[in-house]
């Protein structure tokens, strides 16, 4: 079985571990910092040369240092710029896509886009093929013809989903909707046949 974070030996281990890089750890720390333990070497740095390190600053400067960064601030706020993005072509005022969107996202639009033109294209060509060669009384024809079908459709599934019901009511309506779907069904053969 694996040793968990909370065994006992795994601890003591690390309690080890602890002591022994603790101590290295401070020796680094007090190296860099220039501390020293040695009772010999002193760790005091001359006045001299932390004057040339730090540089003193009154308050006075400090705030006009402040007033400047307000007006620089003041004129960027003024110029108003702001990118424009449309969220549904997620692209910006120069048709390009900005850096923070992710390449699927993009790659996805464009999917969309396409087949949003497909459609488009598929139904001006059912326009112009179909429709524009058919007299207005056969166009018509096609409609209702259409109408029925989706009727019909809806029916058998109606029919479908209320045979896996089990209350009586849900089947009767069940049995009505199968009748109502073969007289349909012959109707519409029907007219195909110009027999009615």
């Amino acid at each position: 079985m694996a040793k968990s974070i909370r065994s006992k030996w795994k601890r003591k281990c690390r309690a080890i571990k602890r002591e022994r890089y603790g101590k290295k750890e401070l020796e680094r720390l007090k190296k860099t910092l220039g501390i020293v333990d040695e009772p010999g070497k002193s760790s005091d740095v001359p006045m001299k040369e932390c004057e040339e390190i730090i540089t003193f600053t009154t308050a006075e400067e400090i705030k006009k240092k402040k007033e400047e960064t307000k007006d620089i601030m003041d004129v960027s706020e003024m110029d108003d710029i702001q990118k424009k993005f449309n969220p549904k072509t997620l692209r910006n005022e120069n048709g390009a896509y900005p850096v923070w969107l992710h390449p699927r996202k993009i790659k996805k639009g464009k999917g969309r886009k396409q087949k949003s033109k497909k459609a488009k294209a598929l139904s001006i060509w059912l326009q112009e093929k179909i429709f524009s060669t058919l007299t207005p009384v056969a166009a018509v024809g096609i409609v209702t013809d259409l109408i029925a079908r989706l009727l019909l459709f809806t029916l058998v599934y109606i029919t479908l989903a209320s045979s896996a019901c089990e209350s009586p009511t849900t089947r009767a309506l069940a049995g009505n909707a199968g009748a109502a779907v073969q007289t349909a069904e012959r109707t519409l053969s029907c007219k195909r046949q110009n027999i009615c």
